[in-house]
């Protein structure tokens, strides 16, 4: 009977303290949720600065230029760990300058019998041996299955679309077996992470050399959409023939993809994520990204802004927490929390893009993350200035109420 009247005494009064502790959780929510605000704020602050006064311009173009797949590239690559691939061989004519000697070359690849050969060479005007010329241009005719670059020149805005190329001399620009390797570049530091699959040249449409000789070897068709499309620098590694040893290694060629085209020359380097890379390269990246990610999907801007807010919430609550918890320490024991879930971030982003096909634009939230902490200091003088001015009544509430109080 006691304990029945103690719990009738008692139970008014802990439905009290539960709501009262639901009441304070409810305004400490609302308080991330100012935090979370400001960060917004110093964001689109931060994002007219950049747009409007030029000083800031270097900070917009190294926003622009950051890629989080630089990272996974250096993971996959770490203590060397690469894998040769099973679909291209790169046969380098470096050293090999009269179109003669190139022709012997073309017509000892075709020996080897290819799945595919893809010239990376442009071959613009006649030469000075009309015979050479010949030759080169039988080679040619001869390869079972053959895809020709060519350069896409003279782009018009207006219009969206180039108005002129530079194709080799023996066909015309419109031939089936043509693939331009224009190459796109950051204006920022030349650092080349994308590739686009078509461009549009005097109202045609024409697709980009790599992913042609992708649609025309058989192996797969990759999707169109999106147009621009990320190189995926994997730790894939392309075995490298000199025109010299072709009979020697032979088998290196049989059955495979063949690239023909210049790997030492310094006119045709790229600034890379992993690092200086000749175009012929490049282009075979290209291939194997349309063989092994052929439908790599990005996620939209507003996934992004989804996820930062998400972050900035969680990283107001866990920051006060430490705070509360730690305040003597709470700095040291804030950057490891930051540290770890940076290391969470790359991580999830890693398996999304390696395993998923999905690839996670994380600029907009790693910039939120790095402004939570002075968003917390800002909101928390507005707080102390609230305290110090009482007279300002909607100020003086949130400051009563305030966990930061």
């Amino acid at each position: 009977m006691t304990e029945r009247i103690r719990n009738f005494l008692l139970r008014p009064l802990s439905m009290g303290c539960r709501q009262l502790k639901g009441k304070l959780a409810l305004s400490a929510f609302r308080e991330h949720v100012f935090v979370c605000i400001i960060v917004l704020l110093f964001m689109v602050i931060l994002a007219a600065l950049s747009l409007n006064l030029s000083i800031f311009s270097p900070f917009r173009q190294a926003f622009d230029d950051f890629s989080i797949t630089d990272v996974y590239y250096t993971i996959q690559r770490t203590d060397n760990n690469v894998e040769w691939s099973n679909d291209i061989t790169i046969v380098d004519i470096t050293d090999q300058h009269s179109r003669s000697d190139i022709a012997r070359t073309l017509t000892q690849v075709a020996e080897c019998k290819p799945k595919q050969v893809v010239i990376d060479l442009i071959f613009a005007s006649p030469g000075e041996q009309p015979l050479a010329d010949d030759s080169l241009v039988r080679a040619i005719d001869a390869l079972p299955d053959k895809v020709l670059a060519m350069k896409l020149t003279d782009y018009d805005p207006e219009k969206s679309s180039f108005t002129a190329c530079v194709h080799s001399f023996f066909c015309p620009p419109d031939a089936p077996y043509n693939g331009f390797v224009n190459l796109p570049k950051s204006i920022n530091s030349g650092v080349l992470r994308t590739f686009s699959m078509f461009e549009t040249f005097q109202g045609d449409t024409v697709q980009a050399l790599a992913p042609l000789a992708c649609s025309k070897s058989g192996l797969k068709t990759p999707s169109l959409q999106p147009r621009e499309r990320i190189i995926a620098f994997n730790n894939v590694q392309f075995p490298v023939v000199r025109y010299d040893s072709i009979a020697q290694l032979k088998g290196l060629l049989t059955g495979k993809i063949v690239f023909v085209g210049a790997v030492h020359e310094e006119s045709d380097m790229h600034i890379t994520p992993i690092g200086k890379r000749p175009g012929t390269e490049i282009q075979a990246h290209i291939m194997q990204t349309c063989i092994s990610h052929p439908h790599i999907k990005t996620t939209g801007t507003w996934f992004s802004v989804c996820l930062a807010a998400l972050l900035c919430l969680l990283s107001a609550w866990i920051g006060h927490k430490i705070q509360k918890r730690f305040p003597l320490m709470y700095l040291y024991w804030l950057q490891g929390y930051y540290f770890l879930l940076s290391a969470l971030l790359v991580w999830i982003g890693f398996i999304c893009y390696v395993k998923f096909d999905l690839y996670i634009k994380m600029t907009i939230p790693f910039v939120a993350m790095a402004l939570v902490e002075q968003a917390r200091l800002h909101y928390k003088w507005i707080i102390s200035y609230g305290k110090a001015h009482p007279e300002k009544k909607w100020l003086s509430r949130l400051t009563q109420k305030s966990i930061y109080a």
